[in-house]
């Protein structure tokens, strides 16, 4: 079980190549690890079984279980035991967090997780393969990928929507400003249906570093059934979190159905000021598409409504419809009166940030946009079609690992999970460490200095230390 170099230099020797030569040391040590990793899980099963027989349990049987761990695959025994009026349990399962019936361990489905919620499945095992001692197939990456998506769903369902389980912090947080923003994000379904990712985020405060500037004191929010679910994940986190009391919160949105000022206001009730913005992007992007016909006056517009004119965005709009030919008029027409309301029903939220007085906190919206690309760069494009259920898994996981969650999510799948390490897994870890066999170690290496000529300096400082 000890690693031999000279099993490492015959390795070496034997090989073609420098490249074939790590591969094969890859393989070589991965072996090592995984000999060494089942007799310690085997040590602390026994230093498990000792200190659970304290507490009223017998043992039952030992069976054997195969784990694929990021480093190799390990095959262990370890006891299965029961107490009396109580359900039979694998102490060692329990204490390592080991999830019942996978085969994998937590920090491996997280890893293949993470990369499938970034690429195609197919690539997700050609990376794994490439970078660990073991293959996968694409469907087993599509299993784990929906297993961790679960986990995420469940974490955050329990930790956030269920309001039975919810129970008021003792410490709020106080902050100046609170940016909200929401926005959908469209894709296909099998069978060629339309679903929507309903996202809100939620932030603090912006962080600037050289030119660039990010976001500070995030939190993401997701849901593939509707506005309400999402926006009941955004109140509940509100309410467990922060004190608004002396909060100024500035929401953005385009406000399409489910993001409309009321739904913001709804979950912000007696923050200090609340200040709705509607967002920049989609309101160009309404100009570009309404004013097709005149592009040159597309710019006229956009400085008009952004120094807050109403005349002036009249005037433009009023000079759009003097060009107007008798081809296509009515179209044309139709297109500048839907603006014209458009401009009307939203003026109040157009209102620039830096004519509100807001000062420093003018920075921190209009992001949501581009935060849709971890999810439009997974989801769209590339003729991909999804199933409700599958399209969920991904969203929550990278959701998951946005909000820094996913570690926690995996973790608390265990029915028996606790927080802090019980007394008897400490136990059952000192006594597997007094099984393991002392290794001798050289504490202090001796040396000498070369015999020198008497007047130079290093001469000199063997002179001292040989005095």
């Amino acid at each position: 079980m000890e690693i031999s170099l000279t099993e490492i230099i015959e390795i070496i020797k034997g090989s073609n190549d420098g490249i074939d030569a790590e591969r094969k040391l890859q393989v070589y040590f991965s072996n090592k690890i995984s000999d060494i990793m089942q007799l310690i899980l085997e040590y602390i099963d026994d230093g498990l079984a000792e200190e659970y027989k304290k507490q009223g349990y017998r043992i039952e049987k030992r069976d054997l279980r195969t784990i694929q761990f990021l480093f190799g695959k390990v095959t262990f025994k370890r006891r299965r035991m029961k107490k009396e009026m109580e359900k039979a349990l694998y102490p060692l399962d329990k204490e390592m967090g080991f999830i019942s019936r996978e085969t994998f361990s937590p920090l491996l489905l997280r890893n293949i997780a993470e990369i499938a919620s970034g690429t195609v499945l197919r690539k997700t095992a050609q990376a794994t393969a490439l970078l660990t001692p073991f293959t996968i197939s694409h469907t087993k990456v599509k299993a784990v990928l929906d297993t961790v998506g679960e986990f995420q769903q469940n974490y955050t369902e329990n930790h956030l929507l269920d309001v039975t389980k919810l129970t008021e912090p003792k410490e709020k947080k106080n902050v100046p400003f609170l940016y909200i923003e929401g926005d959908g994000l469209m894709y296909k379904e099998i069978k060629k249906k339309r679903g929507e990712i309903h996202r809100i985020q939620i932030a603090e405060g912006v962080e600037k570093n050289g030119k660039r500037t990010r976001l500070t004191g995030t939190h993401y929010f997701s849901s593939t059934d509707s506005t309400e679910v999402a926006w009941s994940l955004v109140q509940n986190y509100l309410y467990l979190n922060y004190d608004l009391t002396n909060t100024l919160v500035i929401s953005n949105s385009d406000g399409g159905s489910g993001y409309e000022f009321d739904k913001f206001n709804a979950v912000v009730q007696g923050c200090l000021r609340h200040e709705h913005v509607r967002d920049t992007y989609h309101v160009n992007q309404k100009i570009k598409q309404r004013l097709n016909f005149v592009p040159e006056l597309q710019s006229p517009l956009k400085k008009a409504i952004q120094d807050h004119e109403r005349e002036a965005v009249e005037a433009v709009l009023d000079t759009a419809e003097s060009i107007i030919g008798d081809e296509q008029a009515a179209q044309l027409e139709e297109q500048i009166r839907r603006l014209r309301g458009y401009l009307s029903r939203n003026w109040e939220y157009l209102t620039p940030i830096y004519k509100r007085g807001l000062g420093e906190a003018a920075h921190g919206i209009g992001t949501c946009e581009s935060n849709h690309r971890p999810y439009s760069y997974r989801v769209k494009g590339q003729g991909k079609y999804w199933s409700k259920k599958g399209l969920t898994h991904v969203v929550y996981v990278i959701e998951g690992l946005k909000n820094g969650t996913l570690d926690r999510a995996i973790i608390e799948q265990q029915p028996e999970y606790k927080k802090q390490a019980s007394a008897s897994y400490k136990a059952a870890l000192k006594a597997a460490h007094k099984k393991v066999p002392h290794q001798t170690h050289e504490g202090v290496r001796h040396g000498s200095i070369p015999h020198v000529s008497r007047s130079s300096s290093t001469g000199n400082l063997s002179a001292i230390f040989n005095y």
